[in-house]
């Protein structure tokens, strides 16, 4: 265990430097495929997104980038791809609540969820749903407006308005269209 440990760590030292120093790093992790490997982050502890953002509204989208980032890795191990997750972030403008840790109330962010959950799903209960996603899937784009989904060149678009249907009913809904799009 504690030989697993250390090469853990000295991985993510490793990856830590290398993302410090604008370099790409390929860690040899034995029996893991490469398609099971997390995705990278959405970019180093500075990351801020494209616009003017204001310094607290900068802190949020790093928390939020953050969280989306921890819930792809677990997407990406249940379905042995490497699928990455972002916010558009200018369908957000205007939507940030002031105080609280994220800038996003959780419903916002739990229906942001909703095709990772999906997703996750279909990863778990079928293992002809995970292939199809392994083959398709590498990107899920979450942005605030009127409902659309759309599914082009490995990214799944996902629009939302939470006036429309609550979390549970989008999750539902895009979890059956991404059954029809595959």
């Amino acid at each position: 265990m504690t030989k697993i440990r250390t090469r853990s760590v000295v991985a993510m030292l490793a990856a830590s430097l290398a993302l410090t120093a604008g370099t790409s790093i390929v860690l040899d992790h034995g029996a893991v495929p490469a398609a099971a490997q997390p995705p990278a982050e959405a970019g180093p502890p500075d990351f801020t997104p494209a616009g003017r953002w204001s310094l607290q509204e900068r802190q949020y989208w790093q928390r939020l980038q953050q969280e989306l980032d921890r819930r792809t890795r677990a997407l990406s191990e249940r379905c042995g791809a490497r699928i990455t997750a972002t916010y558009v972030h200018e369908s957000f403008r205007g939507r940030m609540t002031d105080g609280g840790s994220f800038g996003l109330d959780a419903y916002t962010r739990a229906t942001c969820d909703a095709p990772l959950d999906a997703v996750f799903t279909m990863c778990t209960n079928s293992e002809l749903a995970k292939q199809a996603i392994q083959q398709t899937v590498r990107h899920v784009e979450c942005e605030w407006g009127q409902t659309r989904y759309s599914l082009r060149d490995g990214t799944i678009r996902f629009r939302f308005d939470t006036a429309e249907r609550n979390a549970a009913a989008y999750r539902d809904h895009v979890k059956s269209w991404i059954e029809q799009s595959l």
